[in-house]
């Protein structure tokens, strides 16, 4: 599997997904990608028909405001704040 300029998977830079993925490592988010992409890099679809990316977050306070950081580091500005992410998750779990 080829990988991109930070070791990740070359699917993972599709969309600008793999500086997404490298500010959630650098802030400590506990996340897994999920979906087609997932599927993609353990070989099972081709990489080329996938077209979202999808990730899930550990629903934690904690966890929530390393989401947040990450998401102000891109310069994201979301409009919600931590608590609301936190309680989102719980709630569609």
């Amino acid at each position: 599997m080829t990988r991109d300029r930070f070791g990740l998977p070359q699917i993972f830079a599709k969309h600008g997904n793999d500086e997404l993925v490298h500010c959630f490592q650098a802030h400590g988010v506990e996340f897994l990608v999920v979906g087609r992409t997932a599927v993609a890099v353990h070989g099972a679809r081709d990489p080329f028909q996938v077209d979202d990316f999808d990730v899930l977050v550990n629903p934690t306070l904690q966890n929530a405001e390393s989401v947040m950081s990450a998401l102000s580091a891109m310069r994201i500005t979301p409009n919600f704040c931590h608590t609301d992410l936190a309680n989102q998750i719980r709630k569609s779990l």
